[in-house]
């Protein structure tokens, strides 16, 4: 009878949401430790910005619990834009260190994200930051080119979008 309960049970136990508080502590330590910014503008609703104003936040990240296959996981998102979910992750750490890689360098920057489109070849996304000569520093990218993605891309084109980043 105990797993039939357990099995109806649909609720985030406490100490899901103290993982939630620790992992949230643990995210902007890091963050902190990598960008040198401690400042954050957080919200009662558990959400943090990173840039831009209490009225107008930024790189606004939040995060929460899911439950999968009987189980509760860690989910993430920023800008409701870009999600990170823990069952992805071989830990919590990981999960962790996956999200300040993509977020801390990005505070008190000026960022440029390109997609490119190549018919029936790849889909690229990078991001740049602008550094202090003037010179775009590539942060990160990546190139999809498996066959079902090559199907769908039927014309080349090349997006660029330029935004800062900042309290």
């Amino acid at each position: 009878m105990k797993s039939l309960r357990s099995f109806h049970s649909s609720k985030p136990s406490g100490e899901d949401f103290t993982r939630v508080d620790n992992c949230l502590c643990s995210i902007k330590n890091k963050i902190s430790a990598q960008s040198g910014v401690s400042d954050f503008l957080e919200y009662e609703n558990g959400g943090i910005a990173f840039s831009g104003t209490k009225d107008k936040p930024e790189l606004f990240f939040t995060l929460g619990i899911l439950k999968s296959e009987g189980k509760f996981h860690l989910n993430a998102d920023i800008d409701d834009e870009i999600s990170w979910y823990e069952w992805n992750y071989e830990s919590q750490e990981e999960f962790e260190n996956e999200i300040v890689k993509y977020i801390a360098p990005m505070i008190n920057r000026t960022i440029k994200t390109v997609t490119e489109k190549k018919k029936h070849k790849y889909l690229r996304y990078a991001r740049y930051y602008l550094s202090d000569n003037n010179e775009w520093i590539l942060i990160d990218e990546d190139i999809i080119d498996s066959f079902i993605v090559k199907l769908f891309l039927f014309k080349d084109s090349l997006k660029e979008n330029t935004k800062e980043y900042r309290l």
